[in-house]
């Protein structure tokens, strides 16, 4: 499947729940190992388990594979691995903390409907 069209799905699922200030980064020109990176806010651990469970359920009904899965049993930073996306769901305070935004010194684009 278009690396694209897994980035709109995973856009969606995200969306699909509330997810907050989902952010979208092209690294492909920084690693072979993924082209984007996305990150999102959860409200509570609460909200990022049925973030990262709805993400999960909206991926594998299209047939798209899931290679990873950390974090659910803390929940404070999901991070889910679906080979060239790799989607990060934390809490405001984790994803303050970690700027992974600043990590790649990118300035993200954000998703807009």
């Amino acid at each position: 499947m278009e690396t694209q069209t897994i980035l709109d799905s995973t856009i969606d699922a995200l969306e699909s729940i509330k997810a907050e200030d989902i952010s979208v980064m092209n690294v492909e020109h920084l690693t072979e190992m993924m082209s984007y990176v996305v990150v999102c806010t959860a409200t509570s651990v609460t909200h990022a388990k049925a973030l990262a469970n709805n993400l999960q359920q909206e991926i594998k009904a299209k047939n798209i594979p899931i290679l990873g899965v950390e974090g659910q049993s803390k929940s404070d930073w999901v991070l889910v691995d679906l080979g060239d996306i790799i989607v990060h769901i934390m809490l405001k305070e984790t994803r303050d903390f970690y700027q992974l935004e600043k990590l790649w010194d990118l300035k993200p684009s954000t998703q807009q409907d």
